[in-house]
C-alpha cells in the first residue's frame, strides 16, 4: 500500500462480525441468517508520524469519530489518536 497518514491520524480497517438473530435463550427472530455487524474495533493499518501510543497491528477501540475512505477498492477508517479509547492486548 502507498497511503501514508500525516500528523496524528490513524488508517485502520473496521472489524465486523457475524451474528445471527437470536435471543440469549436460543430462539430465532425472524430468518436464520447471519447478519454482519460493524463494531467500534479497529485493525491498524498505518499510522502518521505524531502518533505516540498506537502502533501498526494493534487492534484497538474508538469513539466512532472517523472518516470512511475507499482506497485501493478497500474501505478503511482514518480517525486521530486521539479518538482511540484504548488498546486490546
Amino acid at each position: 500500500m502507498k497511503f501514508k497518514p500525516l500528523k496524528n491520524r490513524i488508517l485502520a480497517t473496521q472489524i465486523k462480525e457475524k451474528k445471527v438473530n437470536k435471543t440469549a435463550s436460543g430462539l430465532f427472530l425472524g430468518n436464520d441468517e447471519e447478519v454482519e455487524v460493524i463494531t467500534n474495533d479497529l485493525n491498524i493499518v498505518r499510522v502518521g508520524k505524531d502518533v505516540e501510543e498506537v502502533k501498526n497491528k494493534d487492534k484497538v477501540m474508538f469513539d466512532g469519530k472517523g472518516t470512511l475512505l475507499t482506497l485501493f477498492d478497500q474501505t478503511y477508517v482514518l480517525t486521530t489518536e486521539a479518538n482511540v479509547i484504548g488498546i486490546y492486548e
